[in-house]
């Protein structure tokens, strides 16, 4: 919604307005007061802190928005990921329903080594302790799409 967008600039204008509507009103030359109290800062040495004071704060405004804006990137992010996760997650179990299936008759036919089983069955438990650890993962890591959320740690 274009309020939403652009809500500090609607603030903007209608203080500005209020502001111009009020000094032609009224008469005010607010500009001529600012350079006014500026002038007055002279006798303290204080006036040339004014530029740096506004520069210090524009650059503080200037963060909390970039920070705010990340922090919503980072939100979204994290909704995809977990998404993207939870169909990986139903897929995966799935396989691994089917790994037992096939585990099963593999062992009632009796042509295949026990070794080969025995590898099946431990192929199958470490991943299905992943998926354990990865359906638990709250947070993820900047670098999770080059190293993975998780280590991969299954040796054949």
């Amino acid at each position: 919604m274009v309020v939403e967008e652009y809500r500090v600039t609607i603030i903007g204008v209608v203080s500005a307005c209020i502001i111009y509507v009020t000094s032609v009103i009224f008469d005010l030359d607010l500009f001529e007061s600012f350079v006014a109290f500026v002038d007055s800062l002279e006798a303290y040495e204080a006036d040339e802190l004014v530029f740096p004071v506004l520069l210090v704060f524009m650059s503080v405004l200037a963060d909390v928005y970039r920070r705010k804006k990340q922090a919503q990137i980072n939100e979204e992010r994290l909704k995809v990921l977990t998404g993207v996760m939870i169909n990986v997650d139903h897929l995966l179990r799935n396989l691994l329903n089917t790994l037992y299936y096939f585990k099963d008759i593999m062992q009632s036919s009796n042509d295949i080594a026990d070794t080969t089983v025995e590898l099946l069955d431990r192929v199958i438990d470490e991943t299905a302790k992943e998926l354990t650890i990865l359906s638990k993962v709250k947070e993820i890591p900047d670098d999770a799409a080059e190293k993975g959320v998780i280590e991969n740690k299954l040796n054949f």
